[in-house]
């Protein structure tokens, strides 16, 4: 098939498939309603084989968007990476790359050397911790056990980040008095604090005297916010995120994240949001993140001639397809739990919170129960540092869940593909599944097909 211009100038059709892309969250497999994210190939024709040479450009690493005309408007809709093209049987096809190709791969994160020369150093020893993994710390970490990284010096080292402060070292549950920090590495090295004393720099501390029992540390990062904690794991991937969406993660509270051995970025990200009652998802080269909520307002309507199918999965979004009893939150956790405090100079407060990694709380339905025999629980591990603010998030999140609630598949054919975005509303007519007068969904996961003006939604309501 082509085409020809006024001049009669030949151009062909080559776009045989644009290719399919899901746009879906990850809540952290808190909830089994978001679908994984895919992408499919571009597919073009060469028939006339009038673009051999295509297979033998160095496209792979390169940018690639494709845009759709929905009928009164183009919208891009698929931004990423093109990979090493194939040709097969008069076609060609080009396997699209996006976000998730680069966030499931191990996170950049750094291996101690084994390079000191004693007593110099802040690397390890080859005998001791020389290729293990640097420890990072986001957010606000409690108790955590450090790395000796020059045992002649008593240094320590908690996190690899430069905006990691030190707030205190303890000698099994007693603080050290904390003198003003060194400088740099040169000065740390240099200089030791009195006895019974210790300074720090950003991420590592070095002692006056030798410990009599185990060294835990806690520290902070400039913001501990969940919001800036996400961005910033972002940000070391050099990946782009939607500023409302941090702002709106902020919101939730404080968080703090101990990462010490190799880990995907999207592990990172997944153990960061799972307890904060919210998901993200990318679009293009884009992270946003939402809020489990359902939508308020209808952007757009699907009328019966529009639907192509439409599946009712569920009618509540707990993992066996009923609503949700309660929602059980462990929050503000500490990396070291110590049982042989009792007796000891440490006030009796701290001895109780660190004989527990966890504080807990619950947030029970009266409505589920009641209602649902097979109404079951959530149970949550959570960065979040504060208890309030994580019975805050199990409380929204009964306010959604503890209902019936559908759980919605439609394809339609509409010839003018709305801009869909995930949490938006829209509304959906189909008698069958009582829709008569018009049921609100939300937008949970899209899939358009711009090659058959349809599209796929997944939505809850």
């Amino acid at each position: 098939e082509y085409y020809a211009d006024a001049a009669d100038n030949r151009w062909y059709k080559r776009l045989n498939n644009p290719r399919l892309v899901m746009v879906s969250p990850n809540d952290g497999g808190v909830l089994r309603i978001f679908s994984a994210a895919s992408v499919g190939e571009l597919e073009l024709n060469n028939n006339d084989s009038g673009i051999d040479d295509f297979v033998n450009y160095a496209i792979d690493g390169q940018d690639v968007q494709l845009s759709l005309f929905n009928g009164s408007a183009v919208i891009p809709y698929f931004s990423g990476t093109c990979s090493v093209p194939r040709e097969s049987d008069g076609k060609i096809f080009v396997p699209l790359l996006t976000l998730k190709d680069t966030l499931d791969t191990d996170h950049p994160q750094t291996v101690y050397g084994g390079t000191n020369v004693l007593p110099n150093g802040v690397d390890g020893l080859p005998t001791d911790i020389k290729g293990t993994v640097q420890p990072r710390t986001y957010g606000k970490v409690l108790n955590q056990t450090p790395k000796v990284v020059n045992t002649s010096k008593l240094i320590g080292h908690v996190s690899s980040r430069s905006t990691t402060v030190i707030d205190a070292v303890y000698d099994r549950g007693n603080a050290f008095i904390k003198d003003p920090d060194y400088a740099d590495l040169a000065a740390l090295q240099a200089t030791a604090p009195a006895a019974g004393r210790v300074r720090c720099f950003r991420g590592y501390y070095r002692l006056g005297s030798a410990p009599t029992g185990t060294v835990t540390v806690d520290s902070r990062d400039t913001s501990n916010l969940a919001g800036a904690v996400f961005k910033a794991i972002c940000d070391e991937r050099g990946i782009a995120t939607d500023a409302a969406s941090i702002t709106l993660l902020n919101t939730i509270g404080e968080v703090g994240m101990l990462v010490d051995s190799t880990t995907s970025t999207t592990d990172m990200l997944n153990t960061l949001i799972k307890g904060l009652g919210a998901h993200w998802f990318f679009v293009g080269n884009t992270i946003y993140a939402r809020k489990l909520a359902l939508a308020t307002v209808s952007t757009f309507e699907l009328m019966p001639h529009h639907i192509v199918s439409i599946d009712r999965q569920a009618r509540g979004l707990g993992q066996n397809g009923a609503p949700v009893a309660s929602v059980k939150i462990q929050c503000d956790k500490v990396e070291t739990v110590q049982n042989d405090l009792n007796g000891t100079a440490v006030p009796a407060d701290r001895v109780a919170r660190l004989s527990e990694q966890w504080r807990k709380t619950e947030s029970n339905s009266s409505i589920a129960p009641a209602r649902h025999k097979l109404a079951k629980s959530i149970e949550l591990d959570s960065c979040l540092r504060s208890i309030s603010d994580a019975k805050a998030v199990g409380d929204s999140m009964l306010n959604v869940l503890q209902n019936d609630c559908d759980w919605v598949t439609v394809d339609a054919a509409i010839s003018a593909l709305p801009a869909l975005s995930i949490g938006a509303g829209f509304t959906v007519y189909w008698d069958q599944l009582g829709y008569s007068a018009g049921k609100l969904l939300t937008i949970i996961g899209f899939q358009p097909d711009p090659k058959y003006s349809s599209v796929k939604i997944e939505a809850i309501g």
